[in-house]
C-alpha cells in the first residue's frame, strides 16, 4: 500500500462505483464518506453492495439537500481537518 492518503466524498454507494472505490482502497490509505444511505431516486440493496467492498463506509447524513442535486453536509471540514 502507498503512503498517500485519500479522502473520498460521494453522494452514495452505487454498484457501478464499487470496483473503482475498491481499487482506490487497494492503492491508497483511503477513507470514504457518503452523504446519503442510498442514491436519491434509486434504491439499491445496500447490504449486498457493502458485502462487495473492501473498505469501511462512513456517512455524513446531517445537512441540507438543495434543488438541483446540491448537497451540503455538516462535518465535511472536520473530516478534512483531521
Amino acid at each position: 500500500m502507498n503512503n498517500l492518503k485519500l479522502v473520498i466524498f460521494h453522494p452514495a454507494l452505487a454498484p457501478y462505483r464499487i470496483d473503482f472505490f475498491n481499487s482506490l482502497a487497494d492503492h491508497f490509505a483511503s477513507t470514504f464518506y457518503f452523504f446519503n444511505n442510498n442514491l436519491l431516486g434509486q434504491k439499491f440493496d445496500q447490504q449486498r453492495l457493502k458485502a462487495r467492498v473492501n473498505f469501511k463506509c462512513n456517512y455524513l447524513l446531517n445537512g441540507i439537500n438543495l434543488p438541483g442535486r446540491y448537497i451540503i453536509r455538516f462535518g465535511v471540514f472536520r473530516v478534512i481537518k483531521s
